[in-house]
């Protein structure tokens, strides 16, 4: 051993039995500590460790002290405690813990990273030489070892668990738990949470054995022992502990997820809960109002449809969160314009999506024509010069998706309020009009009536665009399409199109011999050649089937923008040379009172009891229906279960299989005269003359509700999937379709003579009705706040337009 340096005791040291056993902690002071190495020795102090080993309160003084009170002629005692602090500072002078696990908290005084274990004082029993070491570096020198001033000690070995009582040995034999790492610490958690306090010694080896024996207790039993710990503590330390328990228990889980699961997560949530979750913080209120996934998907899934009209409102009048409108001039709420974007220039997925993109609409929602025929809705590319967005509450462009939204489940509610305040105008039609037909976008509304006019109004305005007055008797059929085509069936046994932008009659196709009495339009879908892979359309372009009252179909192409107009010169019965005309249908035997088609497949009914299904591409009957007793009046085809419905005279309403044209239920209820079905994508509703209309499931034929409370026959009436509005006599009512209930009568306080038709989209209601001796168009929008204060219930503000009387 060799001789005590300059710095050892001044005092005589105490007996060899007084060197390991108990003693009091020194004072705070700079010891010095001693390293040796190729048979020297060095000094270094406590200044050049780790400050978390300088904080170990006993363990280091302990060793320190222990080396200086050893005796000199006790060598054997001073060599063991001087090779044990060499092994201890070379094993820090070449091992370095991460700074994150200083971090962590040590919920065992069993760990092995504790550094004021008690049995880690003991001398170890067999220390491998320094030359076995793979920390220490045999070549390393004083002025580099005292460089090392910020590597930390490794941990000593883990204390023997301490034995358990009987009865607590008894009571967790079954379920012990060895110790385990503490948890990670939240990020609101530090370790100064808790700070250590100055205790004696004594007390603080019990801290070790309290905690290990809590450790080996069974699970069930911790709580309980926490309980009563808690009890025995005054207010401030229950104080102190609860708000280090609420941060522990803090965990932000959305924003520790990948954005793609964030958003997979909150696709599960309806939109009160989702409006909820923004509440908690901002990174949350961020997350969900950035995705316009989640909002795009919701407006599905509540059957609040979006359309190309919905964007296009949106982005130009300002759609928000709170308010109706914004105004986009005020630079304090709207965004900065972007640059116009085309479709190539929007972001492909969802994920790669921005706050304020704009989505791309073309595909999704522009009809799938064919060359030479209209193109449809406009993608929001072609809506001309960019627009500011709003901002929402942070600053951001709002959610174009998340305001869509909120507008349309406001107005459905609005729909479906018993005390709803509609805006309401009406619009004068001529004196003795009737009207035979109603057809109506956002746009335009376009009455047909038996005076052989049609009449174009402005939606908005109730103004009077157009009135169209070539046909030469009534007009009992209308069909509008791609908002500038129009076309017309009339008792002078002609079909004509109408152009709308130039407010002309552009083709009129003559062979009918008498009333043309129903048509319709098939539009192109597109199908993809599973052997080319080409996409092809059926039929290849629009086509107009017309039904007359001289028991025969015909068919004309629809012509296009581009086609020459065409007009076929009177007299002319057959009209073989009409470049349109595709072929004849016969087979009925009496007039034809219903059409409708889809794809390649028509079904028509008939006043001779039978509903015929026919093929367009070759004119072929597939099947003839023979079930009904009476009068065919209505006839749908429902293509998605490759059905078709009818509904007859003898008060029932059948549903037919497509392919093999056989009977698959009759749908009984009704006591009078079934004229008229409606078919949606999940209901479906007949109405007759018993003033009753019935609500069925067209899976099973099941009746769902029987709705009543009209007192005359059913006249008109529409459904979707929350609603039927019909009308009667003299009233027009509104019914919720899920439950059955009636929600009011739209007109109530209105003195109403007759209701001759009805149409409604998602914001507006369109009724033809007799009042005061005239006929009216009455428009019902309800598409306002329904915070605002002002009260329009009913009021009629008629509209200056002016009509001939002739």
């Amino acid at each position: 051993m060799s001789s005590p340096t300059e710095d050892g005791p001044a005092n005589p040291p105490p007996s060899c039995n007084d060197a390991v056993p108990d003693f009091h902690p020194t004072p705070r002071f700079l010891q010095k500590y001693h390293y040796k190495h190729n048979g020297g020795v060095y000094a270094f102090d406590e200044s050049q460790l780790p400050k978390d080993y300088v904080m170990g309160q006993h363990r280091l003084t302990r060793l320190a002290n222990m080396q200086s009170a050893a005796r000199l002629e006790h060598s054997e005692i001073q060599q063991s405690l001087m090779e044990q602090i060499q092994k201890r500072k070379n094993e820090a002078l070449g091992q370095s813990i991460p700074q994150s696990r200083r971090k962590t908290r040590r919920a065992a005084d069993g760990d092995p990273d504790r550094l004021d274990s008690p049995t880690s004082l003991a001398p170890a029993a067999a220390d491998s030489s320094d030359e076995d070491d793979p920390f220490v570096d045999p070549a390393i020198t004083p002025s580099e070892m005292s460089a090392q001033t910020d590597v930390a000690m490794p941990p000593p070995p883990p204390p023997p668990l301490p034995s358990l009582s009987p009865t607590t040995a008894a009571v967790g034999a079954t379920s012990l738990l060895s110790p385990t790492a503490s948890p990670k610490l939240s990020p609101y958690e530090t370790e100064d949470s808790v700070p250590c306090p100055l205790v004696d010694e004594q007390v603080a080896e019990l801290i070790p054995s309290i905690v290990g024996q809590f450790d080996q207790l069974p699970m069930e039993t911790h709580r309980y022992v926490l309980y009563s710990l808690m009890r025995s503590c005054n207010r401030n330390t229950l104080s102190s502990m609860v708000s280090i328990l609420h941060s522990a228990l803090r965990c932000n889980i959305l924003s520790e997820l990948p954005p793609e699961l964030s958003s997979i997560v909150l696709g599960y949530l309806d939109a009160k809960s989702l409006c909820s979750a923004t509440q908690v913080c901002r990174s949350w209120y961020r997350l969900i109002d950035s995705d316009e996934t989640i909002w795009k998907n919701l407006l599905e899934q509540d059957q609040l449809f979006l359309t190309d009209t919905d964007m296009k409102r949106a982005l130009t009048e300002g759609w928000g969160y709170s308010g109706w409108t914004r105004d986009l001039s005020d630079p304090l709420h709207r965004a900065p314009v972007a640059r116009k974007q085309t479709t190539t220039d929007l972001p492909s997925t969802p994920a790669q999506r921005r706050v304020g993109s704009l989505p791309s609409l073309a595909s999704p929602f522009a009809p799938n024509l064919p060359q030479g025929t209209s193109s449809g809705p406009a993608s929001p590319a072609t809506w001309g010069p960019p627009r500011p967005r709003p901002l929402n509450a942070l600053g951001d462009p709002v959610n174009i998706y998340r305001a869509i939204y909120r507008r349309k489940l406001l107005i459905a509610r609005n729909w479906m309020d018993p005390n709803s305040r509609p805006r309401h105008f009406s619009i004068p039609c001529a004196a003795r009009d009737t009207i035979t037909c109603l057809e109506f976008d956002e746009d335009r509304i376009i009455a047909g009536s038996d005076s052989k006019s049609i009449n174009v109004y402005d939606t908005r305005t109730g103004e009077l665009l157009h009135n169209f007055d070539e046909h030469d008797g009534g007009v009992w059929a209308l069909k509008y399409i791609n908002k500038d085509i129009l076309v017309s069936g009339s008792v002078d046994r002609t079909v004509r199109v109408w152009s709308i932008s130039k407010a002309k009659c552009t083709h009129v196709f003559r062979g009918h011999t008498s009333t043309v009495r129903c048509l319709d339009v098939v539009m192109p879908v597109p199908h993809v050649d599973p052997e080319t892979g080409n996409t092809v359309y059926v039929p290849p372009r629009p086509v107009i089937v017309t039904g007359s009252r001289d028991a025969t179909l015909r068919m004309w192409w629809l012509p296009g923008p581009d086609d020459p107009e065409y007009h076929s010169p009177d007299g002319n019965v057959d009209d073989t040379e009409n470049p349109f005309f595709i072929q004849t249908l016969s087979g009925h035997q009496n007039p034809v009172r219903a059409i409708n088609g889809y794809e390649d497949t028509v079904v028509s009914g008939s006043y001779d009891n039978t509903v015929r299904v026919w093929r367009i591409s070759d004119g072929q009957c597939r099947h003839e229906l023979v079930g009904h007793q009476q009068k065919v009046y209505s006839a749908l085809l429902d293509h998605k279960r490759n059905r078709c419905i009818s509904a007859s005279m003898d008060w029932s309403v059948k549903v037919w299989c497509i392919e093999t044209g056989s009977l698959l239920y009759t749908l009984e209820g009704h006591t009078s005269l079934v004229g008229l079905l409606d078919l949606s994508r999940t209901m479906l509703v007949s109405a007759a003359a018993d003033s009753t209309l019935r609500v069925w499931d067209p899976e099973t034929g099941m009746l769902l509700h029987k709705l009543e409370g009209h007192q005359r026959a059913i006249t008109c009436f529409q459904h979707d999937e929350t609603k039927v509005i019909s009308g009667s006599e003299r009233t027009l009512k509104l019914w919720n379709i899920k439950t059955g209930e009636l929600i009011g009568d739209l007109f109530s306080g209105i003195d109403l003579a007759a209701i001759w038709q009805v149409g409604f989209d998602s914001r507006r209601c369109v009724s033809a009705v007799s009042r005061d001796s005239a006929s009216f168009l009455e428009v019902l929008d309800f598409d306002y706040d329904p915070n605002e204060e002002e009260p329009r219930l009913h009021e009629i503000d008629e509209p200056k337009v002016i009509f001939s009387q002739e």
